[in-house]
Order: C-alpha cells, then sequence, then structure tokens
C-alpha cells in the first residue's frame, strides 16, 4: 500500500524474487549491492522507482513492468544482463550508467530514454520501442557489432551527437522531429563511428536530418542504406542559419549519397524534392543529373548507349535548352564551314559573278527604270 525501500548501503548476496510484486508509491533501491539476480518481472510501481546512486546490480529482470512515474539509474553499474523488453512507464527512463547487455525490445515509454553519458559492454537492443525521445549524446557502445533501433517510434528526437557506436540499424523506424548526428553548437558535436560501421535507415522516416559539418570528422559512417529513406528537412530546426543543411555544395551531397554502394534512384529522387520544396531547384536539377549518371555507369551496354545519347543530346531532360542551343551552334558552325570548302557548292558561283556580270534573265525580268 505503500513504498518499499531496499537503500542506503544494503547488499543481497543471493536472488531477490519481486516477480509480480504491486507496490502503491515509491520503490527505492538504491545504493545498494546485488551480487545476483533481482527479479521483478512484471512488477507494478505506483511512482517512481530509483535504482540509482551508485548501485552495483548483476541479472536484472523488469520484463513487462510497469511505472507509475520515472526510472531513474544515474551512477549505477549492471554487470549482467538488463532486461527490460516489454517495460512500461508513465514518466523518463534516466542514466547515465554503466551496461552490458541491455534488451528494451517493445518497451513502452511515455517520457524519454535519456542514456547521455552512458557507456555500454555488450548489445543494445531497443528493437520496436516506442518512447517520446531518445537521447543517446555521447555513449559509448563498445561490445556490440550493431545497435538494433528497427521499427522502433519515436515521437520527438533521436539524439545520438558525440557517440562512439558501431553499425545502427533503424530500419522502419519513425522519428517525427530530428534525428541529430552532430550540430554546430559545441553540446552536439558529430558521432564517432568505429570501423567498418553502417547506418541502415532503410525505409525509415525522419521529420528533420540534422549534423555537423566538419573537415576532420565525417558525422556519417562510410557505408548507409537510404532505399525508402524519406525526410522533410535538411537542419535548421532550432532557426540557426548556420546549422540549415540545404546551404551546402550540392557536391558534399553527391558524395553523401555514395556512401550508399548499390545505386538507387530512390534517395536522390527524395533529395532532390527537399531542395525544390526550399527553393533551390538548380541544387534539385543537379541531383537528378547525377542520379543519371551514376545509373549509366552501373547500366549494361544497351541501356548505356540509351542514356549515352540522351546525355549527349538532352543532358537527360534536365539541360534540354541548354543542350540545344549548344548543338545548333555547332551544326550551323559545321554547315556554314562545310559550304565555304565545298567545291560543288551552287552559291560560290553566285557570290562570284554578281559583282561583275548581270544574267540577263534577270535584266530582262525588272522595268526599265528599275
Amino acid at each position: 500500500g505503500g513504498s518499499l525501500r531496499m537503500n542506503a548501503g544494503a547488499s543481497f548476496y543471493k536472488e531477490v524474487q519481486l516477480s509480480g510484486a504491486i507496490i502503491d508509491d515509491v520503490l527505492s533501491i538504491d545504493a545498494s549491492n546485488f551480487a545476483d539476480t533481482l527479479d521483478m518481472n512484471d512488477l507494478q510501481v505506483g511512482t517512481n522507482l530509483f535504482m540509482d546512486a551508485r548501485s552495483k546490480f548483476h541479472d536484472v529482470n523488469l520484463k513487462g513492468a510497469h511505472i507509475g512515474g520515472e526510472l531513474y539509474m544515474a551512477g549505477s553499474s549492471f554487470d549482467g544482463t538488463l532486461y527490460m523488453d516489454s517495460l512500461q512507464t508513465r514518466g523518463s527512463v534516466f542514466g547515465p550508467a554503466s551496461f552490458a547487455k541491455v534488451d528494451l525490445r517493445g518497451a513502452r515509454i511515455e517520457g524519454q530514454l535519456v542514456m547521455t553519458d552512458s557507456t555500454f559492454s555488450d548489445t543494445l537492443d531497443m528493437g520496436g520501442i516506442r518512447v517520446d525521445a531518445l537521447i543517446l549524446q555521447r555513449a559509448q557502445v563498445s561490445g556490440a557489432r550493431e545497435i538494433d533501433l528497427t521499427f522502433a517510434k519515436i515521437d520527438s528526437n533521436l539524439d545520438i551527437s558525440g557517440s562512439t557506436l558501431p553499425s545502427l540499424n533503424l530500419t522502419g523506424t519513425q522519428i517525427k522531429g530530428e534525428f541529430r548526428l552532430g550540430s554546430n553548437s559545441n553540446q552536439h558535436p558529430s558521432v564517432n563511428w568505429r570501423d567498418g560501421a553502417k547506418l541502415i535507415l532503410r525505409n525509415s522516416e525522419v521529420g528533420t536530418l540534422q549534423d555537423r559539418l566538419n573537415k576532420d570528422q565525417d558525422a556519417w559512417p562510410r557505408e548507409l542504406e537510404l532505399d525508402g529513406f524519406t525526410y522533410s528537412h535538411l537542419g535548421g530546426m532550432n532557426g540557426d542559419g548556420a546549422s540549415d543543411m540545404t546551404g551546402r555544395d550540392v557536391d558534399w551531397f553527391k558524395k553523401w549519397l555514395t556512401k550508399q554502394p548499390l545505386y538507387s534512384p530512390q534517395p536522390y529522387e527524395q533529395l532532390a524534392g527537399v531542395f525544390r520544396k526550399a527553393g533551390q531547384t538548380q541544387k534539385e536539377v543537379a541531383i537528378l543529373y547525377e542520379s543519371k549518371e551514376r545509373e549509366r555507369t552501373k547500366a549494361n551496354w544497351p541501356y548505356w548507349f540509351q542514356l549515352t545519347l540522351m546525355k549527349t543530346f538532352i543532358g537527360y531532360g534536365y539541360q534540354t535548352i541548354s543542350r540545344m542551343i549548344c548543338w545548333v551552334i555547332f551544326f550551323t558552325g559545321v554547315g556554314t564551314i562545310v559550304l565555304r570548302v565545298s567545291k560543288h557548292n551552287p552559291f560560290n558561283s553566285v557570290f562570284e559573278n554578281t559583282p561583275r556580270v548581270i544574267p540577263q534573265q534577270l535584266y530582262n525580268y525588272f522595268p526599265r527604270n528599275v
């Protein structure tokens, strides 16, 4: 009916079983030591759950737990597996903490999941999570080959700026706010990608895409998967003109699109559409032209020849007027030269004889006064 406190330096050397417990108020197990499993499967807590203040845990089971308020884990360490799949909280989940293996599959967090400055020495699985905001600033993920964030729904922002990460899989994920890999603010440095890292954005949706332009460090890994990736805006969410990615040189975007090894027209058309909405039609045309250029390099011979003709004569349909003017000038010049040097040119005799002799037929044709 009230609170349960297992804190203030308490130590538990064997398994602690709280599976199915119902606590109407606070559950406080902060500043304590659990050498064995802490089983809180299907736990129900009316308000807040405290697992912070430098507590030490081994395996913790919070599968299917319902927490009416916040979950605090700041400063604690989890050297086993933290099972939080299907966890439900009415509030936020706060770090930072030190984790080994974390399972958050299918969790429902009505507030934010804040893991700023946290460390993960093993896998981090957040597939299918539902959360208001996911903050992974300056996190260190060292053990996993990939972070699973597939088919997640994030109602506002996903911030991974300043983190050191392996591959990140965002297949089918929806981010209604900003996907931030850094910004020009000192508080949001670029992501540090581990060797061989890949960012998978297949069929994901993002409101605003934001990174940090840095010559010494690329905010993006070497390899991307962009098929089906859609976004509405490029930077500038905070009204900072310096953060507006649409102002960058078009060559930067061409290089960014080539991070996907296999050619697909959709990423180019998506980016061109964003430029069109931003009123930057020259960049839109440049991206669509680059798409055809890359398609031509990957095409088989007959189609390559067709695309080459299209490029030569009409610029793939994106440079039609300029190409037509060039060809008109070219053929006019060639025709003029050919007529000048041709021995069978009928105009040569006319041009040569007219100043000296007027043909009799032409003379008789006009009236005398003329």
